[in-house]
């Protein structure tokens, strides 16, 4: 976490920090890590989710991941990209909703991995 410059954040310390952009920049950086991502879902979108809840955003959870399943069996490369980024924000609003980091719950696949 905070350790892109461009990108500067701890997961729990509320809004990101980010450094100024340089003219014709995009505003965020194009590659971040788990965290800054989880941070950057927390900044666009974090008000709305948490007014809509947790049931709600397992709800839309469950439509992006049926969305993803049939871009896997009928799309085409930029579908499956996009419905995986779909997965990924959903995912990462219901973890700032449950007050988790996405960091922490992927963490046990490098320390001890299942079967």
């Amino acid at each position: 976490m905070g350790s892109n410059p461009a990108y500067p954040t701890t997961h729990r310390s509320g809004p990101p920090r980010r450094a100024a952009a340089a003219p014709g920049a995009p505003p965020y950086p194009s590659r971040m890590h788990i965290a800054e991502f989880q941070d950057l879902m927390e900044e666009l979108y974090g008000e709305g989710d948490r007014a809509r809840g947790v049931s709600a955003t397992v709800a839309w959870l469950c439509e992006e991941l049926g969305e993803l399943a049939q871009a896997v069996r009928k799309g085409d490369e930029a579908a499956r990209l996009h419905e995986l980024g779909d997965v990924l924000a959903w995912l990462a609003s219901l973890a700032n909703q449950l007050g988790l980091s996405l960091e922490d719950a992927a963490h046990r696949y490098v320390v001890d991995p299942p079967g």
